[in-house]
C-alpha cells in the first residue's frame, strides 16, 4: 500500500494538501 505510506509520511511532515487528497481518494474507492 504505496498510498498508506505516503499519507503518514504527509501527516508526520503536516502537508495538509496531500492528506486531503489522499482522504478523497480513499473515500472514492471504498
Amino acid at each position: 500500500m504505496v498510498w498508506y505510506k505516503t499519507v503518514l509520511i504527509a501527516i508526520f511532515r503536516g502537508d495538509q494538501s496531500i492528506v486531503e487528497m489522499a482522504v478523497t481518494v480513499v473515500l472514492q474507492v471504498f
